[in-house]
Formats: C-alpha cells, structure tokens, sequence
C-alpha cells in the first residue's frame, strides 16, 4: 500500500481458491476505513469484473474493460484467454480502462484506467 496525493493505492494478488472472499473482504476493509477518503486497488484477482464488485460490496467501482480488447491475462497452449486484472476505486470515477499489449513479457497484459482526480 502507498498513500500519495490524498489517495490510498492497494496493488493486490488475490488467490484463486476459498481465501478469495476473505482477501476481498479485507481488501474492502482497508480501502473504505483510509483516512485518504479515496482509494485505488489494482492487480491480479484471478477472477472477473462482477465477482470482484459482488466480493468487495457497494460503494466500489471495478473499471469496464472494453469487450473487443485484449485479455488481461493471454492464453497459453494450456489455458484460455482471462480477464482477472482489474482496477478498482472507492470514493472516486473510474474511466477510459484498457488493455496494453506486453508482447510476451509477462503472462499478464497491462490494465490502465483514467480515476478522476
């Protein structure tokens, strides 16, 4: 976690497995009680837009990725393509999400979103 500018950024690593709900809800615990008012999580969920907006409950906004873009996480010869990387604000807009190509670099693409100052 970093505080800058007024505003609490979480980058997470949630799991894929029964821990999940527990991790949302402590991640939801440490956004809506910073003294910042405002609060960005941002990383790999390793699950999709409406599982992490019903994990973490009212009042976030998970960033809409664009249906025709990339996926967040590519498919290799053993899976399918994902979208499980997120960004996702409390106390503020979120907009103008998207996708980056790596180009191989990773096994996850790159997730930009505009949040509203």
């Amino acid at each position: 976690m970093v505080r800058t500018a007024g505003t609490l950024v979480i980058a997470t690593h949630v799991r894929a497995d029964e821990r999940r709900t527990r991790q949302l809800a402590r991640l939801a615990e440490l956004a809506t009680k910073s003294p910042e008012g405002t609060s960005i999580l941002l990383g790999d969920f390793n699950t999709e837009r409406a599982a992490v907006a019903s994990g973490l409950g009212s009042g976030f906004t998970v960033a809409d990725l664009p249906v025709d873009g990339l996926p967040t996480r590519p498919g290799t010869s053993s899976s399918k393509s994902q979208r499980i990387d997120h960004v996702v604000v409390w106390g503020t807009g979120v907009d103008g999400a998207a996708v980056e190509d790596v180009d191989g670099l990773s096994d996850h693409n790159i997730v930009r979103a505009t949040v509203a100052a």
